[in-house]
C-alpha cells in the first residue's frame, strides 16, 4: 500500500505546518493506534490475498517495525525502527535495521527554540552505499513552512518556495533547481467555508496532475480520484467502510496502471 501511493503522498501531502508531526499523523492515522495489518486482494469477495503488510507503532505514534509479504513473488522482509530522544522528548535520530540488523536507514533530526524541525538528514545505505538527502526548512512568524531546500549527497538538487492564504491555509508551492528554473507548480483548493483540499494540481517538467477528494461532513476521505493533464489515465481511490476512529477498513483501488483489488485493514488501538 505504502509503495503504491507514495507517489501521492509526494505530491500532495505537505500541509505546510511547522509542528512535529509523528508516523500515524503522516499516514493519516487517527487515535491510539498499535498496530495496523493491511491485506491486499485480487476479488472483491476478498478470498485471494497476494500482498500483507504489518506496521507497528509505540505510544508516541511513531512506527518501530513494519512487515511485508509478498505472496505473489514469496518475498518477506521485516525492519525494525528504534528512535534516540532529547531531554523534551524530541526525536533526535532514526535507525531503520533490515532483518538481518543490517542499519539500512539513519535520519537525523534538528530543531529551533520552538521544536519546529530546521533540517532532516537521511542517509540511505544500500548495496554497500550511502546516499545523504538533507532537507532545511525556515518558518514565518505563524509557524507556517515558508521555504524548504534540498541536498543529495551535499549538494543543493532544488528550494521550494510555500504560500498560504489569509486564514492561514496551504494554497500552492513552487519549485526551482539550481539554476533557478521552475521545475515544479503545486496549488490546492479547498471546499468554500472552510475544511479540507478537494483538489491538489501539481505541474513537474513537462507533466501535470489532478488529485480531487470527496470528504464527508466528518473530514473522512470518501474517495480520491487522480487524473493525468489529459484527465485520460486515472487512479480512484473509494474507502468502504470506516471504524468509530474514523480510519478506513476496507477500500477499493483501480486504475489505468494497476488491476482493480482490494484491501481490508484491521488496526488495534492502545487502551
Amino acid at each position: 500500500m505504502k509503495q503504491l501511493f507514495i507517489a501521492f503522498v509526494l505530491l500532495c501531502g505537505l500541509n505546510g505546518l511547522a509542528q512535529v508531526k509523528n508516523d500515524l499523523a503522516n499516514e493519516g492515522l487517527k487515535g491510539r493506534v498499535k498496530m495496523v495489518t493491511e491485506i491486499e486482494y485480487v476479488d472483491e469477495r476478498m478470498t485471494k490475498p497476494f500482498m500483507k503488510t504489518v506496521d507497528k507503532y509505540n505510544i508516541k505514534g511513531n512506527l518501530t517495525e513494519t512487515i511485508h509479504d509478498d505472496y505473489v513473488l514469496k518475498q518477506h522482509s521485516r525492519n525494525y525502527i528504534k528512535y534516540d530522544t532529547d531531554a523534551n522528548g524530541m526525536v533526535t535520530k532514526h535507525n531503520e535495521f533490515n532483518d538481518t540488523g543490517m542499519l539500512v536507514r539513519m535520519v537525523i533530526y534538528r530543531y529551533d527554540t520552538l521544536k519546529q524541525i530546521t533540517e532532516e538528514e537521511d542517509h540511505r545505505y544500500y548495496d554497500g552505499r550511502e546516499t545523504v538527502y538533507r532537507n532545511e526548512y525556515t518558518y514565518d512568524s505563524h509557524k507556517k513552512l515558508l521555504h524548504e531546500q534540498n541536498y543529495v549527497n551535499g549538494l543543493l538538487h532544488l528550494s521550494v518556495a510555500y504560500t498560504y492564504d489569509n486564514a492561514g491555509k496551504l494554497t500552492g508551492s513552487k519549485s526551482h533547481d539550481t539554476a533557478g528554473k521552475q521545475v515544479g507548480l503545486t496549488d490546492y483548493q479547498y471546499y468554500p467555508g472552510g475544511g479540507d483540499w478537494i483538489h491538489c494540481e501539481k505541474q513537474a517538467e513537462n507533466s501535470r496532475t489532478h488529485v480531487f477528494r470527496i470528504l464527508d461532513s466528518t473530514g473522512c476521505m470518501i474517495e480520491k480520484t487522480t487524473y493525468t493533464d489529459d484527465y485520460a489515465k486515472q487512479t480512484n481511490e473509494t474507502n468502504l467502510k470506516f471504524d468509530k476512529q474514523g480510519n478506513w477498513l476496507i477500500q477499493s483501488v483501480k486504475g489505468t496502471i494497476t488491476e482493480h483489488f482490494f484491501i481490508s485493514r484491521r488496526i488495534e488501538y492502545y487502551k
